[in-house]
């Protein structure tokens, strides 16, 4: 087995787990797969529909479905527990609330066979709506490496962290050797992995890379990622800023930590999950939400500034805008967004009389 695709799922996820498994599962039947991918599903205590669709996946493909509930909800250690379910010699996340795009695993397989002895692979992924069918606005490019369309090893630990760090944090696009993981958790005191709140397979895996700093990047979108992500709005509601403070609090003090004393290091992977993440456009942006309120002005101020005074792009751009109160970004920017829609409806073209369909009832 060289593959295993392992998705930790909950409860909640049954109506997106089965799109999952049949975006893989139709992979394997239509590229004659079964002999070198399994999928591994740690279901962590639903009580949902998930033990029904897994049985179902099953049938589809019997060689290839490996299923097991977690009586208690053991929460982000879930990562852990279903990797430990894999066979193969490489495993890759998935969200269950992810799919894989056609010719995605034929694009990995291809990779490893390239490259047998890397720490693992990482790859890009695009956005869609919630149906996973119409493409919507993807990240920055600063997410993902410099030179993002040409294959990259990186050799180095401090390349492969300033590089590829940010994109850690999206599990669904991140393949990687099981023996190395077992390496790391052998050796690794579970005292602050509980402390990784959110983001356990990024610690864990950055531990990988560190081990074994060979690490490829893939310029392929391998991943149809849902951008409405159903787990987040549950637990933020319209505060979305407390889901990137959320990710600034799990990743900032595990970056500085794996930098040490290179400071440097540390500052060129804070600032391209700045520009993703907490830049000014994303400021303004979240300001301007119609349930935004002054509490929330100074929860994001206290709570960005804590995080990123070490970063010099900070207080010349994302500071400025959150010290600029929520009422004046939907006085100004707001005013000028309904005039832009105002003239774009005027400038819109009439329909045609002919396009019009005629009524063939008589005039009353």
């Amino acid at each position: 087995m060289l593959l295993s695709i392992c998705i930790p799922t909950h409860h909640g996820r049954d109506w997106s787990l089965k799109v999952a498994l049949d975006s893989i599962i139709d992979q394997i039947e239509n590229d004659h797969l079964a002999d070198c991918v399994e999928v591994c599903i740690s279901n962590n205590a639903s009580h949902d529909e998930t033990g029904a669709i897994a049985a179902a996946a099953q049938v589809r493909a019997p060689k290839n479905i490996i299923y097991d509930r977690r009586s208690m909800d053991v929460g982000s250690y879930n990562f852990v527990s279903v990797v430990r379910m894999a066979h193969g010699k490489f495993c890759w996340y998935l969200g269950s609330d992810d799919a894989l795009e056609p010719g995605a695993l034929r694009a990995v397989l291809d990779a490893i066979n390239r490259h047998p002895n890397c720490a693992g692979i990482s790859t890009y992924y695009q956005n869609y709506d919630s149906t996973l069918t119409h493409p919507v606005a993807n990240h920055p490019d600063s997410l993902y490496p410099s030179n993002r369309t040409m294959e990259r090893t990186f050799t180095t630990f401090e390349e492969g962290l300033a590089e590829l760090g940010p994109s850690f944090t999206f599990m669904s696009t991140l393949i990687f050797r099981k023996q190395i993981w077992d390496d790391v958790l052998a050796v690794e005191p579970s005292d602050y992995i509980h402390q990784t709140r959110h983001h356990l397979h990024s610690y864990l895996l950055l531990q990988v890379l560190r081990r074994h700093p060979e690490w490829v990047w893939l310029p392929v979108s391998t991943v149809r990622a849902r951008s409405d992500n159903a787990s987040v709005t549950p637990l933020v509601g319209h505060r979305s800023y407390t889901h990137a403070l959320m990710v600034l609090s799990d990743m900032s003090p595990m970056w500085s930590r794996f930098s040490g004393d290179d400071r440097e290091t540390y500052r060129r992977t804070m600032r391209k999950a700045y520009r993703v993440h907490w830049s000014p456009a994303v400021v303004r942006h979240t300001k301007m939400l119609a349930r935004h309120e002054g509490c929330d002005d100074w929860k994001m101020l206290t709570g960005y500034t804590r995080y990123l005074a070490s970063l010099p792009d900070f207080w010349w751009g994302s500071f400025l805008a959150l010290l600029i109160p929520h009422w004046f970004w939907k006085a100004t920017l707001g005013s000028k967004l309904v005039q832009q829609v105002k003239q774009a409806v005027r400038q819109k073209p009439a329909a045609s009389p002919a396009l019009i369909p005629q009524s063939n009832s008589p005039a009353r």
